[in-house]
């Protein structure tokens, strides 16, 4: 216990001393949201102080310079922007149901197109080819065929969308006003709502899982915060870091999270969201609005009056946790047939547990005493599993693990 102890508090140490650079952007735009592509070429998004209207910056030396890209002089302001890596290309959404592609290779930005009249929040590329967009009044629309046609979904909600996010093809969740956040198995088609702590009063900015962990975290007004330990089934409220509002939660790994908002705060985890550090810095007094990983070793957050940060850590040569299990299920989805891929560092007896969306235990079988190194197991009885979302755990000795498993 007590070298566990060490490593956590060595580990928020040097993430309390960690710092950022700032970039000169020499604008005072407000970037409402920013991407990378890799570790070079990015773009920010947002409007004119002033006049509201669109304004795009790429960069091709990350963010050493900036660049402003021509922009129509009616463009309404531009919400976010999504790259899907290692591609260059993705969509960039605003008011007015403004729609665009870009390329940050070439530093394109191409004229609006329109879906529908409600303002557009926020976009997710999920992949090269199926990208999802959320706006006012539960507008979502999702694109399979990289742009050419757009389906309307129902989020079942009337309230703004925020933010989406996707753990894989299947399996995403969407948080907007009012406290509302659903869930999807299907990749979108269907949505389901989940019960949270602040349902009605808690407005979800953003949300986003540590890296391929169960461990969730959706942050908003008030500095609220909300956190899932099994896969976004369940979730629970966590000590508010702040009484300022949180605009954006990212992680770049299982382990390294970043969350921003209002009057500059920034706080930063190493160790998947169970500390949090105060990063915030005396002469950053904007309110920051959206994190981006280059990739694991850089981070962006860009704010109001033209402000871009940039991480001076290399977050891959932070040490990282040892876990004494390594878990995999596939296929996953699956339909007759479920395999584990399970590496241990020693002998250990192993339990797996499936637990459905209400919490109860629908299928549990003990697998006695395993060696170390891998081991393919398959559970029986997935027959009795209906279509649908579980959660599989895998208990050892030493440590558990549990990720989300779908069943065709």
């Amino acid at each position: 216990m007590k070298k566990i102890f060490t490593l956590v508090a060595a580990l928020f140490s040097f993430c309390a001393n960690a710092q950022w650079d700032t970039l000169n952007t020499l604008t005072n735009t407000n970037f409402n949201s920013i991407a990378f592509s890799d570790n070079y070429n990015g773009v920010a998004v947002g409007e004119h102080p002033t006049t509201g209207r669109a304004a795009v910056f790429f960069t091709v030396n990350a963010g050493q310079t900036w660049v402003a890209a021509n922009m129509t002089t009616n463009s309404p302001a531009i919400n976010d922007v999504g790259i899907f890596p290692p591609s260059s290309y993705g969509y960039a959404v605003g008011d007015s149901g403004q729609i665009y592609f870009c390329n940050t290779n070439v530093m394109t930005i191409s004229a609006p197109f329109q879906i529908g009249t409600q303002n557009l929040n926020c976009v997710f590329p999920l992949n090269d080819s199926m990208t999802f967009i959320g706006g006012d009044n539960g507008a979502l629309y999702r694109t399979s065929d990289f742009g050419t046609s757009w389906d309307t979904l129902s989020s079942q909600s009337t309230q703004p969308i925020r933010d989406i996010y996707f753990m894989n093809p299947l399996v995403g969740w969407l948080v907007g006003d009012g406290g509302y956040i659903a869930m999807t198995i299907d990749a979108g088609v269907t949505w389901t709502a989940q019960t949270q702590p602040y349902l009605g009063f808690f407005q979800c900015k953003s949300i986003s899982f540590a890296g391929t962990s169960p461990n969730g975290f959706v942050v908003g007004n008030g500095g609220k915060m909300i956190e899932s330990i099994d896969a976004g089934l369940t979730w629970d409220t966590v000590t508010p870091l702040t009484s300022k509002n949180l605009t954006c939660v990212r992680f770049g790994n299982n382990l390294a999270g970043i969350i921003c908002g209002d009057s500059g705060n920034i706080y930063r985890t190493y160790v998947g969201g169970t500390n949090w550090a105060n990063e915030s810095m005396s002469y950053v007094k904007e309110k920051l609005n959206k994190i981006c990983f280059s990739s694991d070793s850089v981070a962006f957050i860009c704010g109001n009056d033209g402000r871009i940060l940039r991480s001076n850590i290399n977050i891959s040569s932070v040490p990282t946790v040892s876990f004494a299990v390594n878990a995999q299920a596939y296929p996953n989805p699956f339909e007759a047939e479920l395999n584990v891929m399970l590496n241990l560092e020693k002998t250990s007896a192993v339990q797996i547990s499936i637990i459905d969306l209400q919490g109860r235990v629908v299928l549990q079988e003990n697998f006695g005493e395993l060696h170390a190194g891998a081991n393919l197991i398959s559970p029986d009885g997935i027959n009795i599993l209906t279509s649908g979302m579980y959660v599989m755990q895998v208990i050892t000795s030493d440590g558990n693990v549990s990720f989300p498993l779908v069943r065709k």
